[in-house]
């Protein structure tokens, strides 16, 4: 996905692309939505990972604290 690419270590050098780029990486909010801030658990989960975000909908596909709840119960 475009807004994961971050910089090209081919035209830049790599600490320009490593100190420069990755701030969306680096944010404790990356993968923020209402959902997830308003959840008794985001400190623990942090909104999850960018692989499960989607970006067109700015949300998360699937909440890890509610799989991992379905999966205990199972």
């Amino acid at each position: 996905h475009e807004a994961l690419i971050q910089g090209n270590v081919r035209t830049h050098r790599f600490s320009t692309v490593w100190e420069q780029g990755y701030a969306c990486f680096r944010s404790k909010d990356r993968t923020s939505s209402a959902e997830c801030r308003s959840c008794a658990h985001w400190e623990h989960c942090l909104g999850g990972a960018l692989h499960t975000w989607d970006f067109a909908e700015q949300r998360q596909r699937a909440c890890p604290h509610r799989l991992l709840e379905k999966a205990r119960h199972a």
